[in-house]
């Protein structure tokens, strides 16, 4: 005796709903991450601010707007998982930011960024470091001249 189409089509279904199930486990919880990140009490435009821990991979760049402010947006919603991150200031593109190499430097390039300094544009150097912790949580960075030994928020 044959059975029904319909019979055999739902158990199939039904194992593949529970594959896809499986796969999914809850979703980390993310606490929403805003600031503002300004130069001599000036805002940083044309940038972003990045966010990296090391220890889990997390590498996430939010934008900064005309006046300098930031909200942290991942493809998981708004906002980061708790932890400590280290954070970078960098310009949106090679040619906002200047010439790195003097020897690269020539009449019509553009001019130094000179509201981001240039230790601040990597997380390794710029001695920021921030503490992400359950509910919201707002950075604001106002960058100094000198090299920061280490700051945190």
């Amino acid at each position: 005796m044959r059975l029904p189409r319909t019979t055999q089509v739902l158990p199939a279904c039904a194992v593949a709903l529970l594959a896809l199930l499986a796969g999914c486990g809850p979703k980390e919880q993310l606490s929403p991450v805003t600031g503002r990140v300004t130069y001599a009490g000036q805002p940083v435009a044309n940038a972003s601010i990045v966010f990296q821990q090391s220890e889990t991979g997390i590498h996430v760049a939010a934008e900064l707007d005309d006046q300098g402010e930031y909200r942290v947006v991942t493809a998981q919603g708004a906002g980061l998982p708790t932890g400590n991150y280290t954070i970078a200031i960098v310009p949106k593109s090679f040619e906002e930011a200047g010439p790195v190499d003097p020897r690269l430097s020539a009449p019509g390039n553009a001019p130094a960024r000179y509201d981001i300094p240039e230790h601040f544009r990597s997380a390794r150097s710029s001695g920021l470091q921030f503490q992400v912790t359950e509910g919201a949580n707002r950075f604001d960075i106002d960058l100094a001249e000198t090299p920061p030994t280490e700051r945190s928020f």
